[in-house]
């Protein structure tokens, strides 16, 4: 019965968007929308490969939602908080050629976009005046076992031969984060902890959207801490196959191109 009432939700979804694109001008608004399902298992099979992916719980929902357009290209945009959250999520892809497993365990997964608004008076030449949105997507515990696969990408084997192999991978937590706001303030934030290392991001900057050229950071950096012996080989293994020098201090690696950015100067021009 779930199933068959997720089919008619999608196609009633469907028909209210094809109503829309035939008519002049439309609008439409959800004051609160929130679906939960439990225990969703899904599996294909092909010539070369079986597939199996089954989700504890997948649940989603909006509020204070709407939009509108016309036939002039003008139209807008307005999301009110909203949240989609995935927990144990199981895949399992197995190759009958090769014997080969892949499993990929997702322990949670979460988006939240607490606001998002955008206008447009003209499609063809859209205006960020009065775009603004903030969100965040949160994951953890999320693992790759790689250790029943024979068999690599060259370029990831040459890796392995010189590093060692790496029977699986790990995401302990992860948070992503984005904004931008009527005072032209842009911010992207990543702070990650894996198997391999900890990554953090950070980019602030004040945006000109008449001359983004002339858009002034306040930060843009990336570290990259916690370094496995896995990570510590491949460093030195850059080092001396480049005769690039890699910042680090303390064990830590930090690349910081705010200055570069803001002196109109390519910090990647010399790769």
């Amino acid at each position: 019965m779930n199933r068959i009432h997720i089919i008619l939700k999608c196609f009633s979804i469907i028909f209210c968007l094809l109503s829309l694109a035939f008519t002049q001008e439309g609008s439409f608004k959800i004051g609160n929308i929130k679906y939960d399902y439990n225990n969703l298992e899904f599996s294909f099979s092909e010539r070369e490969a079986d597939v199996s992916i089954k989700i504890g719980k997948f649940s989603m929902s909006t509020s204070n939602t709407s939009a509108g357009f016309s036939n002039n290209g003008s139209g807008d945009i307005s999301i009110g908080p909203s949240k989609v959250q995935i927990q144990n999520v199981f895949i399992d892809a197995f190759n009958k050629n090769t014997r080969e497993n892949l499993e990929f365990d997702l322990g949670s997964f979460r988006f939240d976009l607490n606001q998002f608004n955008f206008d447009i008076d003209d499609i063809e030449n859209p205006n960020l005046e009065d775009l603004a949105f903030n969100m965040k997507l949160t994951a953890s515990n999320i693992i790759l076992d790689l250790s029943q696969i024979r068999s690599f990408p060259p370029d990831v084997q040459q890796i392995f031969e010189q590093i060692g192999t790496i029977d699986e991978l790990a995401l302990n937590r992860a948070t992503i984060s984005t904004s931008y706001n009527s005072s032209k303030l842009f911010r992207f934030d990543v702070d990650g902890m894996t198997s391999l290392a900890n990554i953090k991001i950070t980019v602030s900057a004040i945006v000109d959207e008449i001359y983004p050229e002339k858009t002034q950071f306040q930060a843009c950096s990336l570290t990259i801490s916690n370094l496995s012996p896995e990570v510590n080989k491949i460093v030195s293994m850059i080092q001396t196959q480049t005769g690039f020098p890699i910042p680090m201090t303390n064990g830590s690696i930090t690349f910081d191109v705010k200055d570069m950015l803001n002196a109109g100067q390519n910090p990647f021009g010399g790769f």
